[in-house]
């Protein structure tokens, strides 16, 4: 089968670049390629979303991956204009059995679309929680709205299927009048090797200059207001207040999305500098460092169709503290890799984050990283999604 996947961004050296949405596209793009079929990565030039940086290589092999990468011409945050991607989509279009696009708001992912409409390939989108995602500021909020109901909801009712990554995700496709047998539940997985063998705990510990004695509490992610970073480190300063004597960490890694200067507001209004330590996005190595030696994750964002880092933490037999509002919280509670807590609702936080912390004891989650190693891998991803494209094509 060949299959072209569409992705505004992605890195050459994916494996440990860029956020969620690029990882979901390397490692399903490399399972399939293990599995002797021919994938294509269509994607601008740009390095990053918010860099001028361009990749000059117009293609590359990235494990086994052909990607093309197209000029772009201009960007306005994550909008990267790259007029000449319409050559090779009308050029080679049909020379893939389907199309799978994971921005319905990107011009790369809205040409792609249409041009699959006029010649008759099945293309799939692949929303990746971005239909009601982050709150952007007012002047890009009304450029979204209009993009949206004129173009974007437009591309994602035509597809042929639509994939979402939970059932929450499945109600916010309804909610904008997608046909509910178009709808597919494909969760994300890990990749089992990863996790297989362990690092060493203290690696994390050592290039940070934390001592062993203390804790860590640790947040993998965006530094954005999306993720529910006011309440975790609210959360967090009420723990330390009511808990003097507590020796312990809070780490937030990873890159800034806008909200930087406001968490670092917030941590010194709480007076908790001495315990909130931020830091960039962390290698791949690094972050399964950090799982290692983490005592705690913490993923409390007040709504999320599914994310990864709960099933990394497992897989590294680490508790997780998740909000009710986030749609893994059901796994989470059913494979018992940690706790669920009210978004917002600071005391059970801190309350739940102390009992975690005070337990200090990982063993009785060996079971859930045997389940996320067996149950929850992009071998199962990809099993879904073939089935899917076969039906399609």
């Amino acid at each position: 089968m060949r299959i072209l996947q569409i992705c505004p961004i992605f890195p050459p050296s994916a494996r440990n670049q860029g956020g969620g949405v690029i990882q979901v596209v390397y490692n399903v793009s490399r399972e399939f390629v293990a599995r002797g079929h021919e994938v294509d990565v269509y994607a601008s030039s740009a390095w990053d979303s918010g860099s001028r940086q361009q990749i000059r290589t117009k293609i590359l092999q990235v494990s086994g991956i052909g990607v093309h990468y197209f000029p772009s011409w201009f960007h306005y945050y994550t909008f990267q204009l790259t007029p000449s991607i319409l050559h090779s989509l009308g050029r080679r279009l049909e020379t893939y059995d389907v199309i799978h696009i994971h921005d319905f708001r990107s011009f790369q992912g809205i040409v792609a679309a249409y041009a699959a409409l006029r010649s008759g390939v099945p293309y799939v989108i692949q929303a990746h929680g971005s239909i009601f995602g982050d709150r952007p500021p007012l002047l890009r909020g009304l450029l979204r709205t209009t993009t949206d109901h004129t173009l974007g909801y437009r591309v994602i009712r035509k597809a042929s299927q639509d994939v979402a990554l939970s059932e929450a995700e499945v109600q916010q496709y309804l909610a904008i009048n997608v046909s509910p047998e178009k709808i597919f539940v494909v969760p994300n997985g890990i990749d089992p090797l990863e996790y297989s063998v362990l690092p060493a705990s203290g690696i994390f510990r050592s290039r940070f200059n934390i001592p062993e004695r203390t804790q860590i509490v640790l947040y993998l992610g965006r530094i954005a207001w999306s993720k529910g970073l006011d309440f975790l480190v609210a959360g967090f300063g009420r723990m330390i207040r009511n808990n003097r004597k507590m020796d312990v960490i809070m780490i937030l890694a990873g890159p800034n999305d806008g909200y930087l200067s406001d968490v670092r507001r917030l941590v010194d209004s709480l007076g908790i500098g001495g315990v909130v330590r931020i830091v960039d996005k962390l290698s791949e190595e690094e972050k399964v460092s950090a799982y290692v030696d983490a005592s705690v994750v913490v993923n409390v964002e007040p709504r999320n169709v599914f994310g990864l880092v709960p099933l990394e933490a497992a897989a590294c037999s680490r508790p997780v503290i998740v909000s009710n509002g986030n749609a893994i919280r059901n796994l989470v509670l059913k494979e018992g890799l940690g706790c669920a807590v009210e978004y917002g609702n600071t005391e059970e936080f801190s309350q739940t984050l102390k009992t975690i912390l005070d337990s200090d004891g990982a063993d009785k989650y060996v079971r859930s990283r045997d389940i996320i190693m067996k149950e929850y891998t992009w071998g199962n991803t990809v099993d879904r999604l073939l089935s899917m494209y076969s039906r399609l094509s």
